[in-house]
């Protein structure tokens, strides 16, 4: 009899960590990074460790984990964040540089901003060439020039208000690997020493890594004792309770932006996965070259008009002089002697006082420069092809990572996940294995009950 309650009491007690674990299970069929947990059940042992038995005990709790599935998945997510963090960039410097519904259709790229104010410049000095003596063409083309000097400034301004913000970013990300890193060494510590809930321990682990992964292109590679080695770029940052925190730094020339370990002497850490790597590639790569193309923009625009004034002549007859002073995107100023007086715009194309009055052939010249395959122009459609060509490409690639890192994912839950169907079919079933020997105790106690009457 005392082993018969034995036995049935051993069996609630193992069923009832089933019916635990199910409904833990079940609570966590949708969060992030949870594996599906069965517990193993196992035979108590006879007197001596042989016969029959003494009932069921749970033996352990164990994980659906997949290390080669996990992997891929860890793998995939990290490849997805670093594009879309680079489409992201690319988006935010397009929206600077805008295409016309009409240069869509005509195979054409064109901004609607900078495009159309270059055009009309251009077209103003058509103006002055068939109205020299005019004042208001004149004004008109100052005007012109002081519009597109505050718009490359303005554009200048504003790719560098995008470069900052990457900068940011890339700081705050480093800084949120770094405390996870510091996570996976203390969980690390917890599983070798034993402390806590071993399941909720790898749980904690995985969900780390998974992080990690979008973050910095994260490896894994789980050790026989549990705890978890991390590397990024090769390089690694946790092994057991050790580890070695990153930091931005500048190398190369031109500098651009590099992650090393904070160690000295630094070990660069080549980050190539995760949203680290895509604000890395826009700093360092993508925003740097868009500046240049627009600074390009800018130089070739001051150069080409005022080596042409140089060869013109004020209605005075005097020798031209530069319409624009400064260089770059944010030095280029208009010059503020010809502001002050317009009539010293170099439109002539003699210096014979009496003919240069009415001539307009040096400013029918500059209009000219409008069409120039190496001018302002060309460079602005170059520069605006450029991201757009860039931008293009980063969608074709998240829409490429996503498919893979949702086959990866649906790969991985497929094993790993919890399905709620199973859980609830598995739930019956232990909820009468539950009742079986709850009955089982119930009929030991009658039958003892009813022997003690018969003796009495």
């Amino acid at each position: 009899m005392t082993q018969g309650l034995s036995i049935a009491g051993s069996s609630i007690a193992a069923e009832t960590t089933a019916i635990d674990t199910i409904a833990q299970n079940i609570s966590n069929a949708q969060t992030p990074g949870y594996v599906q947990e069965t517990p193993v059940m196992g035979t108590v042992p006879g007197l001596g460790g042989t016969g029959a038995g003494d009932g069921v005990e749970v033996t352990t709790i164990a994980q659906a984990t997949n290390a080669l599935l996990s992997t891929n998945s860890w793998e995939a997510q990290g490849a997805l964040a670093s594009v879309s963090t680079l489409q992201q960039t690319l988006s935010a410097a397009e929206a600077l540089f805008p295409v016309t519904a009409q240069s869509q259709a005509t195979s054409v790229t064109a901004g609607n901003g900078l495009s159309q104010e270059l055009s009309a410049f251009w077209n103003s000095w058509d103006s002055i060439a068939q109205t020299p003596s005019a004042s208001a063409p004149r004004l008109q083309t100052i005007d012109y020039a002081k519009s597109l000097v505050e718009s490359f400034q303005q554009t200048g301004a504003q790719l560098t208000e995008i470069a900052t913000n990457v900068r940011s970013d890339l700081a705050n990300q480093v800084t949120q690997v770094n405390t996870l890193l510091g996570q996976v060494s203390s969980l690390n510590q917890s599983i070798t020493q034993g402390q806590g809930d071993a399941s909720q321990l790898e749980d904690q682990l995985r969900e780390a890594i998974g992080t990690l992964s979008k973050l910095a292109g994260a490896r894994a590679r789980v050790q026989s004792n549990g705890t978890a080695t991390i590397s990024i770029g090769g390089v690694t940052v946790v092994q057991g309770a050790t580890v070695s925190p990153l930091q931005l730094a500048k190398a190369g020339t031109p500098p651009s932006t590099a992650v090393v370990l904070g160690t000295s002497p630094t070990v660069d850490v080549p980050v190539t996965g995760g949203s680290i790597a895509g604000l890395l590639s826009s700093v360092d790569h993508y925003l740097p070259k868009y500046r240049a193309l627009l600074n390009d923009v800018a130089t070739s625009l001051k150069t080409a008009v005022d080596a042409q004034l140089a060869k013109g002549y004020t209605a005075a007859g005097s020798p031209g002089m530069p319409l624009f002073v400064g260089t770059g995107i944010s030095g280029l100023e208009v010059n503020p002697t010809v502001v002050a007086d317009p009539s010293l715009i170099a439109a002539s194309g003699t210096s014979t006082p009496a003919a240069a009055v009415n001539n307009g052939a040096n400013a029918q010249l500059i209009a000219g420069l409008g069409t120039s395959p190496a001018g302002a122009d060309a460079i602005y459609r170059t520069l605006v092809q450029s991201i757009g060509t860039d931008a293009q490409s980063a969608n074709s690639q998240v829409a490429a990572a996503t498919a893979v890192a949702t086959q990866a994912q649906a790969a991985l839950q497929a094993v790993s996940g919890v399905d709620v169907t199973e859980q609830m079919t598995q739930l019956l079933s232990d909820q009468q294995n539950f009742e079986a020997s709850a009955k089982l105790i119930s009929i030991i106690s009658t039958t003892v009950q009813s022997l003690e009457q018969a003796i009495a």
